[in-house]
């Protein structure tokens, strides 16, 4: 498990990630990605920690995106991001 600095706000853990897939812990939130070749997309599920879904479906064009541009997705699509923080202040 390693853990990444997003900006100065929180962190996302990394629970396990492989070529394909990953599943991270953001701000008590679950987050699953999961690439699909046929597809060529990334698909992403957020939960909430009462286990309601904040996120559910298909990137849309995605193709190409990298696991760390899916997270970030995952995050803004949940509206997970600290106040005022963007993606791109998530290094």
């Amino acid at each position: 498990m390693s853990e990444k600095t997003c900006g100065a706000g929180p962190r996302v853990r990394t629970v396990c990630e492989d070529k394909r897939s990953g599943t991270y812990r953001y701000k008590g939130h679950d987050i699953d990605i999961d690439y699909d070749q046929r597809r060529d997309g990334w698909y992403i599920v957020v939960r909430a920690p009462n286990g309601i879904r904040a996120y559910d479906g298909w990137w849309r064009d995605s193709s190409g995106k990298t696991h760390r541009e899916a997270v970030l997705e995952a995050i803004r699509g949940a509206q997970l991001q600290s106040g005022g923080q963007s993606q791109e202040s998530m290094k």
